[in-house]
């Protein structure tokens, strides 16, 4: 797969989240630093929705 037809599938559920059209809902985000913790509360099966790393310091959370 090239790296240009992996790209395109991104760009179309970008666009989609953008537009409101497709909701995802992140249950709980965690610095990469607290990935065990991550990995703990992913374990535990609380909450609802999936599990952020934040890997980037002043990401934008497009989730929310």
């Amino acid at each position: 797969m090239s790296r240009g037809a992996a790209s395109t599938p991104l760009q179309t559920f970008t666009q989609l989240i953008d537009e409101g059209q497709l909701k995802v809902t992140a249950g709980k985000t965690f610095a990469l630093s607290e990935v065990q913790q991550a990995h703990e509360y992913g374990q535990s099966s609380h909450g609802r929705g999936r599990i952020v790393l934040q890997i980037a310091d002043g990401a934008v959370n497009t989730f929310a």
